[in-house]
């Protein structure tokens, strides 16, 4: 394991590259907190900032109408990682979208100014393909 991507990792920046735009699905100020353990497990949490409240604290009982606000900006899943050469593969094991349990994601990753970088290989959505790059500060 390399020891200096050990530790807890606030997310400062999150865009999405395409050929021609970059966007920040997040916003312009991205909430998150990026977890790695020596024993390979590691968790992640992203939001975007002011998200809209729902009417009951009650998790059993919110309303139909107000549950598909909760997704709007919200993501995180927690596993398994490893490092290898210069990427780290997360193997999803709870996912806030269930299709990613079970499937490896991987992020190519490097150090830059006391920074994290990760990136996603090029994915297609709805014909396009995109590029994902988070950068995290180690607090």
């Amino acid at each position: 394991m390399e020891k200096n991507i050990m530790g807890t990792w606030k997310l400062i920046k999150f865009e999405m590259k395409t050929d021609d735009k970059i966007s920040q699905p997040f916003g312009e100020n991205p909430l998150g907190y990026l977890f790695y353990h020596e024993n390979g497990r590691m968790a992640v949490l992203i939001s975007k900032e002011n998200r809209k409240t729902v009417s009951t604290q009650d998790i059993t009982n919110i309303p139909e109408t107000e549950k598909s606000q909760l997704a709007d900006g919200f993501i995180g899943y927690t596993g398994k990682y490893e490092i290898l050469d210069d990427k780290i593969i997360h193997h999803v094991e709870i996912s806030f979208i269930p299709n990613w349990m079970g499937r490896p994601l991987e992020r190519f990753y490097q150090h830059h100014n006391g920074k994290l970088v990760l990136e996603t290989p090029a994915e297609e959505i709805e014909g396009s393909k995109f590029i994902s790059r988070l950068i995290w500060e180690k607090i």
